[in-house]
């Protein structure tokens, strides 16, 4: 058997049709399938969403997420402590590897590609390149926040890629660089699962919470992540994986300054509107603060006197300070002056304060809490802010 399949003892493993084949005598009931890197979070250990099925001496394991080729994944059984056995022991390590097994590379399935068949399963993230040859490597396409200044309590940052890219493959590939070129250490959250959105080209990296929050202990002993004046660059490694297997063309890196904390909410009251006077003339928001990128995309809605939604196409500039909604003049129900722009309140800057509350709050500062309600409007004709009912 390749190294697709290996075994710890009895029990084996493989990858047979998207599922991991477990097979032996006496498998334990509670068993947990972890990609590889995994193994370094100890106790802490979070098994991978998907179901099991048990026939006889074999369980298989359907993931709920697609595996990238040649990806390591481990089989662990869960072990409880009770009376019969060491309790001490189990408690120290609640988790024992029963095997491994790598997820097979297309070529190592189909043979080389001049002598596969017509049929495919790369999809489009793998088209070829033009000529017939070998498809283009992935990118990276951006690094958010898009400006050259973050807050010392920066909450995220957001990698996107140029196609789909593999579960688990950021752990140890994306880091966090002082001036002289050193990691940050525990400057990054360790989240498995790691936070893509729904086509995987969307990377969310968070920042430790416990060490920007003050007063958490965290914070307290290891001090926040980031340092007012001092600079830091965001690094994702070449040997970051697409959902293929194969490695980026290249890396990529942003080097960020550091500045003040940012510790109030985000007030809408604060922005400069201009409302458009005429017909198909666009409509400008310029916010008191960079805001992130993708939920100014999400959370703001132009809609006519009527509640009807505005048609339109919206952009937002580099470091996300300003946005530009450009209305389809042909489609607009009503002119320009009934206006209203809708806000949803789970909008944030990038220290993750919400038109609602401030992500590091005072509990004692009133004004740190925001307005109640889903969502708030903006108007050309009853300014500054009201809420929704």
């Amino acid at each position: 058997m390749s190294d697709a399949a290996q075994g710890v003892g009895t029990v084996r493993a493989e990858w047979a049709d998207s599922v991991v084949v477990v097979s032996g005598c006496d498998l334990p009931v509670a068993l947990t399938v972890v990609p590889l890197g995994a193994l370094q979070l100890g106790a802490d250990l979070v098994a991978t969403a998907g179901s099991w099925l048990r026939e006889g001496g074999t369980a298989r394991f359907t993931p709920r997420f697609g595996a990238a080729p040649g990806s390591a994944w481990v089989v662990l059984e869960r072990r409880e402590p009770d009376g019969a056995a060491a309790p001490d022991a189990a408690a120290e390590e609640p988790w024992r590897e029963l095997a491994r097994l790598t997820v097979p590379r297309p070529d190592s399935i189909a043979g080389p590609a001049s002598t596969a068949g017509p049929a495919s399963t790369a999809g489009p993230a793998s088209s070829a390149a033009p000529g017939g040859g070998a498809p283009a490597a992935a990118a990276v396409e951006s690094i958010d926040p898009g400006g050259a200044r973050v807050p010392a309590n920066l909450f995220r940052f957001r990698v996107t890629f140029s196609r789909e890219m593999a579960e688990g493959s950021a752990a140890g590939h994306v880091h966090l660089r002082d001036a002289s070129g050193a990691i940050i250490p525990g400057a990054l959250l360790v989240m498995p699962p790691e936070l893509w959105d729904r086509a995987r080209r969307h990377l969310t990296v968070l920042l430790e919470p416990g060490r920007i929050k003050r007063g958490l202990q965290p914070n307290v002993q290891a001090g926040p992540p980031l340092v007012e004046g001092s600079t830091v660059t965001l690094v994702v490694d070449r040997a970051f994986r697409d959902a293929m297997g194969a490695e980026l063309g290249a890396g990529a890196q942003r080097t960020f300054v550091v500045g003040p904390a940012e510790r109030s909410r985000v007030d809408p009251d604060r922005w400069r509107v201009s409302w458009p006077e005429t017909v198909g003339a666009p409509l400008v928001v310029r916010f008191d603060r960079p805001l992130d990128r993708m939920l100014v995309e999400r959370c703001l809605h132009v809609v006519d006197g009527s509640g009807h939604p505005v048609s339109g196409d919206s952009s937002i500039n580099v470091d996300a300070s300003e946005w530009v909604f450009v209305p389809r003049a042909s489609r607009t129900r009503e002119a320009p002056g009934d206006w209203r722009l809708i806000i949803q309140s789970r909008l944030e800057d990038l220290a993750g304060n919400s038109v609602r509350r401030v992500f590091d709050r005072d509990l004692g500062d009133r004004d740190d809490d925001g307005p109640p309600s889903e969502a708030i409007v903006l108007s050309s004709a009853s300014p500054p802010l009201g809420s929704l009912p």
